[in-house]
């Protein structure tokens, strides 16, 4: 597990306004893009895991199978994630069992 991956992805909550202390939010739209691959509006959601002291984790529908991805929840124990601000968007960057997309989140 990665410190720096938990991290990024308690950064990119702070970033959108969710707050660490609830165990579950409403899903965020995003725009999913899959390196190398196809494109389109996702929603996600970030549920916290207090109990288990492995950090946030992100969770998605049934939408991302479309992008050929079998996976729909991804945990910093096993996936690297690195975020980045720019301006009027945010990027989280999603590197897990051979497969890397971006998630990126307007302001």
């Amino acid at each position: 597990m990665s410190t720096d991956s938990i991290h990024a992805v308690q950064t990119c909550m702070a970033v959108l306004g969710l707050r660490r202390d609830l165990h579950i939010h409403s899903p965020v739209t995003c725009l999913f893009q899959k390196i190398g691959g196809s494109s389109g509006s996702m929603e996600v959601t970030f549920k916290n895991n207090v109990h288990g002291h492995e950090g946030p984790y992100l969770i998605f529908d049934e939408t991302i199978r479309g992008f050929g991805i079998r996976d729909q929840e991804f945990k910093p124990r096993y996936t690297q994630f690195a975020f980045k601000e720019n301006g009027m968007t945010s990027k989280l960057t999603c590197k897990s069992d051979g497969h890397v997309f971006s998630l990126t989140f307007g302001k």
